[in-house]
């Protein structure tokens, strides 16, 4: 539930949300209850000028069936988690500023069964905060340039992974122009200094070019860069293994594209080459143990493309507003060397999602959408979703069913896919104070 309100030149949302579901599997398996309190607040006071502050509350307890590792399966896991923010913006003519910072903490109790020592438990406090300033000045004929500043802190107090904690500066420039009245570029850089790993740098560049009325070819390259996981660095089980001496993985990211709209029709298609170094992954040991380490360095190839079209087709009885279509395919040179790998290993090759909306009657809506995956070395698998409602007098009433045909499937992992889903919902909006809704 959630109540949105306006008073004065400030205007608030108070939301709530509670989830409570005994599982597909079983209790203690993969059952779970969530609650999620959430307010935000905006205010305006004069021109230009814009405040915001917001925050929330999230508890969540489940059974984590085969989440981290295949045996026990009997895994659970409960976090409490406070989040709050705060923005400030200006917008001026020629100069803007806008001004973030941000809080997390959160409580995690993760626990499993032993044979030898009955049920462990890894509790763990977090918390993350930190800030951004960006400011920016704009060129009457020579673009936009943003000037970032930011710091983070990252802390955690764990009985499994010991009491840590790191921060990081950073500073980006970034200078955006238009040239010619078609070719956007966009140009920068940005700078960060851990106190755990030194400094880096990483640049990046874009354009988009309309060539023609309705194509457009755009483009890019940059360069990623990911600091390990407390997890990952300290944590160990039965099952898993952390490594203290984990070095950052980069990747480098090309892209080159095109896109075209005209009335009823929009097609894109792009190729993209990532080349990652150092890339981190949890490998199967002769231990029978996943241990985390900077695995491999890895290539990536890889081709998208997508197609929407609008008919408008209007039959009275029948009504078709739109369908859409998007493949990607991927291929890497990476050299298993024999090793078992949660995530690297088994990445997507193939991936199809398409999907259409239709109308009925004028109040009935029909919504159907499938995707067809294939992992690398693994079968394909087909998923298909169906919603289908009617809206009336501000209610929204829907049956839905998810993964029609109960395929079994993973998407990362040891844990499976939820089966076949049919569900039934009502949503209802309400409008107070407006005489027009």
């Amino acid at each position: 539930a959630g109540v949105p309100f306006q008073l004065s030149n400030t205007y608030h949302k108070f939301s709530l949300s509670h989830r409570v579901s005994d599982g597909d599997i079983g209790t203690d398996l993969n059952d779970f209850e969530a609650f999620t309190g959430r307010y935000s607040f905006d205010w305006e006071p004069i021109e230009d000028w814009q405040f915001r502050l917001g925050g929330g509350y999230t508890v969540r307890d489940f059974g984590a069936y085969k989440y981290y590792f295949e045996e026990p399966s009997e895994q659970r896991e409960n976090t409490k988690t406070f989040f709050g923010y705060e923005n400030i913006n200006w917008e001026g003519e020629r100069f803007y500023l806008h001004q973030k910072s941000y809080v997390r903490k959160g409580e995690d109790t993760f626990s499993y069964p032993d044979s030898a020592s009955g049920t462990i438990e890894n509790i763990s406090e977090t918390s993350v905060y930190g800030g951004q300033i960006d400011i920016g000045l704009i060129w009457r004929s020579y673009g936009k340039t943003n000037f970032g500043f930011d710091y983070s802190n990252e802390e955690i107090k764990s009985n499994s992974l010991g009491n840590n904690d790191r921060y990081r500066t950073g500073f980006t420039l970034e200078h955006r122009v238009k040239l010619f009245g078609k070719l956007n570029i966009g140009a920068g850089f940005t700078a960060v200094d851990y106190d755990k790993y030194g400094s880096e740098a990483w640049p990046g560049f874009d354009f988009s070019w309309n060539v023609f009325e309705n194509i457009d070819l755009h483009g890019s390259a940059d360069k990623g860069f990911r600091l390990p996981s407390f997890t990952e660095l300290y944590y160990s089980d039965p099952g898993n293994v952390g490594n203290a001496d984990l070095q950052p993985e980069e990747i480098y990211n090309f892209e080159l594209g095109a896109r075209m709209r005209r009335k009823g029709l929009n097609a894109n298609a792009s190729v993209f080459y990532k080349d990652g170094q150092n890339i981190l992954d949890w490998v199967k040991q002769d231990d029978g143990k996943f241990h985390i380490q900077n695995f491999t360095d890895v290539t990536f190839v890889g081709v998208e493309a997508g197609l929407e079209i609008f008919p408008n087709l209007d039959l009275l009885i029948l009504e078709w507003n739109n369908a859409f279509i998007n493949y990607t395919y991927l291929e890497s040179d990476l050299d298993s060397r024999g090793k078992a790998s949660k995530y690297v290993l088994n990445n997507l090759k193939h991936q199809i999602n398409a999907g259409t909306t239709l109308n009925y009657l004028r109040i009935f809506y029909h919504l159907i959408s499938a995707r067809m995956n294939q992992r690398v070395d693994d079968d394909p698998y087909l998923v298909l979703d169906s919603r289908l409602g009617v809206k009336l007098w501000g209610i929204d009433a829907y049956a839905e069913a998810t993964n029609i045909f109960d395929v079994e499937y993973y998407e990362a992992g040891f844990a499976p896919m939820p089966g076949r889903w049919i569900y039934v919902g009502m949503q209802i909006n309400l409008n107070f104070g407006n005489e027009e809704e």
